[in-house]
């Protein structure tokens, strides 16, 4: 089992940009990843929340059944 923390929909916004008339130059690429801080602020709760479920007991019971009593 994995946990991730994303941000589904960010306040961050990248940009793309050309810096030629060739159409097969490559673009400039801003991705602007975390640039708000809200967005930090929604990922960080994000594992906060995923270190609470990985903790609690019934993870716990999870893990230890698939760890110990699966062949």
């Amino acid at each position: 089992m994995t946990f991730q923390s994303i941000a589904v929909r960010p306040v961050s916004r990248g940009r793309v940009e050309l810096d030629s008339t060739d159409p097969l130059a490559p673009p400039r690429l801003w991705p602007g990843f975390c640039e708000a801080a809200q967005d930090v602020a929604t990922l960080r709760e994000g594992i906060r929340l995923a270190r609470r479920l990985a903790a609690s007991e019934v993870y716990t019971i999870y893990v230890y059944m698939h760890t110990h009593m699966m062949c």
